[in-house]
């Protein structure tokens, strides 16, 4: 004989399909019945009492002992009160029936059932209700009533603390998430996107809806999935819900989806929502991302840009951009970014400050700030070479206002509780859509900051999709710090290990960082094992069964062990057997784990 481990049961077990027909549809029909019989049928004095037994054991943790003993005394009151005989039990059935056939004016049962006289009910319940002030019911009542709670605490000990109910409730635990139907699905597709405080993201199996709500979204969100799995359609929602209720998006697409960016757009202005596209291909809106803020803000929006591995040369570049931009700000030059290229020689600047010395009331403050910066316009050449780079490139132009356009700020959009959408295509411009998506994030953190104070601010949706184009110590500052601006962070990217994509240290640290900081998951389908299995670990375990089966080379010897274990919430092999638009919700305030088929957004 050999042992073999599975997860299941006999092969020679009873038809599960007809156990849970009668589990699920006739066990509670059947109890209703049996309720109610015994509810009418034995009086309300007597079910007062059993229901006050069973609150006595219950409350006091009783074990079986007790119980017995407190259902013999229910049978010793019995043998004192009427004998050895089982009046105990027909009196209380005798008075039910009593006023059965007083309410129904002496008529046989079944035509009373059937055909109830007008009165019946009211006269029927109206002495049903009266036996609790009559004393002699009580008396005549109490043993019944104690055997009735004893015997009904008892059947529930044998349920929740008998061995094998409970392994048989664990078993059910341990079924896997079910697919939705089409027609559970459709239920949500026929529903708009938003609701009272949230967005609709999908239905379960039974058909309910499953919505991420602003308080959720605020907390983040983190949207995985491979491509073609489904993540853009569940954003989609979220955007849809966005534009509905007038509230500020922002949309930075590491994947360069013009296409969805057009529709998004054309969407929110059918809703008579202002909308703006930028895009290093097609029609774009020019985009100015030093619009507000103070000339130290400005600063720190370029500085972060990059990557510093010496913390001397980024002191040295911090002091001399703001020296440029306080220069600028000064002499009221426009800060955008093609006017702040062209102003980082040292020796224009200086120059600049000598023809309007006369309009300067602190000219020599300046020039003596200037002539500190001799030695850094040596050690930040490559910062200055990067951002004429930029403004160098084939896009440079859409960093400059154009006349008669209104140029796309961050502040214009959330002010007017606009959608901006920006076009990143990493593939065609690798370079160029990192630093573009780090400075939009920039942008992002000192706008937002400044708004700070308002309390009537609206939340803020900011979607970033393959958001490993750009991540950086940028995102994380954003959902570490977001929160409390209002900030409603949405993160998509393929998988785990995407989020730390390029990153030559502490890949594993900034994966954590980005995880911890979310609270609602989202998880579409995964081809990878290892990222499947990460994600399972993630979302949690529960209580499972291991089932060891005896068997011979003839046939099955029906012997075998059953041991507890902890098993997936989600399992690895259904997350990376997710359909197309399927997923599952895994939300950290409720604490549940739910599979849901995405809902069709009209975008």
């Amino acid at each position: 004989m050999i042992s073999h481990l599975f997860k299941g049961g006999s092969k020679r077990m009873a038809n599960p399909d007809n156990n849970k027909m009668i589990e699920e549809v006739w066990g509670p029909i059947l109890g209703f019945i049996a309720a109610l019989v015994l509810l009418i049928g034995t009086g309300i004095v007597c079910l007062i009492i059993a229901i006050s037994v069973f609150a006595a054991l219950y409350l006091i943790n009783a074990n079986r002992i007790i119980t017995v003993c407190i259902g013999a005394i229910g049978i010793i009151t019995a043998l004192l009160l009427y004998g050895a005989n089982i009046d105990f039990i027909l009196f209380p059935l005798k008075v039910t029936g009593q006023l059965f056939s007083m309410a129904g004016q002496g008529e046989p049962a079944l035509k009373i059932l059937l055909s109830p006289p007008p009165d019946f009910f009211t006269l029927f319940f109206s002495n049903y209700f009266k036996m609790t002030l009559e004393i002699e019911a009580w008396s005549k009542s109490f043993p019944l009533g104690i055997v009735m709670g004893s015997m009904t605490y008892a059947a529930y000990l044998s349920y929740y603390q008998n061995g094998v109910s409970i392994t048989k409730r664990t078993k059910d635990q341990v079924k896997g998430h079910k697919r939705v139907g089409s027609f559970a699905a459709s239920l949500g597709n026929n529903k708009e996107a938003h609701t009272g405080n949230g967005s609709i993201i999908g239905t379960d199996r039974f058909g309910k809806t499953i919505s991420l709500n602003d308080f959720e979204a605020n907390q983040h969100v983190l949207v995985l999935g491979t491509t073609g799995s489904g993540k853009t359609v569940t954003i989609s929602n979220v955007v849809e819900s966005a534009i509905n209720r007038g509230l500020p998006l922002i949309y930075i697409d590491g994947k360069g989806d013009y296409d969805l960016g057009r529709r998004i757009c054309e969407y929110a202005k059918k809703q008579d929502r202002p909308a703006w596209l930028f895009g290093m291909r097609g029609d774009s809106v020019s985009y100015d991302p030093l619009s507000s803020g103070g000339y130290t803000s400005k600063k720190d929006r370029i500085i972060e840009l990059r990557d510093w591995s010496e913390e001397h040369y980024k002191k040295l570049a911090e002091g001399y951009l703001q020296s440029v931009f306080k220069v600028m700000h000064e002499l009221k030059i426009p800060s955008d970014l093609m006017s702040l290229s062209a102003h980082l020689d040292l020796k224009k600047l200086k120059s600049l400050v000598r023809e309007n010395e006369k309009k300067l009331t602190n000219a020599h403050e300046l020039m003596e700030m200037l002539n500190a910066q001799d030695q850094a316009s040596k050690s930040i050449e490559s910062l200055v070479a990067e951002i004429r780079n930029f403004t160098n490139s084939e896009i440079g132009h859409l960093f400059k206002p154009q006349e008669g356009q209104n140029s796309l700020t961050l502040k214009e959009v959330i002010d007017k509780g606009g959608i901006a959408y920006f076009c990143l295509p990493a593939l065609e411009f690798p370079s160029m859509s990192q630093t573009l998506g780090r400075l939009i994030i920039n942008d992002l953190k000192a706008t937002v900051g400044q708004n700070l104070s308002n309390p009537d601010r609206p939340p803020l949706y900011a979607i970033f999709d393959e958001f490993s184009v750009f991540a950086g110590e940028q995102v994380l500052n954003v959902i570490n710090m977001g929160r409390s601006a209002g900030i409603h962070a949405i993160l998509a990217t393929q998988s785990l290990s995407d989020i730390a994509s390029g990153r030559k240290d502490n890949a594993d640290h900034f994966i954590n960082q980005v995880v911890g900081n979310c609270n609602t998951f989202i998880l579409h389908r995964q081809n990878a094992p290892e990222d499947a299995k990460t994600l399972a670990e993630m979302i949690g375990t529960r209580p499972s069964l291991e089932y060891t089966a005896q068997i011979s080379q003839k046939e099955p010897t029906h012997m075998g062990t059953v041991r507890r274990t902890r098993g997936f919430l989600a399992h690895p092999d259904e997350i990376k057997s997710l359909g197309t638009g399927e997923a599952f919700y895994v939300s950290k305030h409720s604490h549940k784990v739910t599979r849901i088929k995405a809902r069709i957004s009209r975008i």
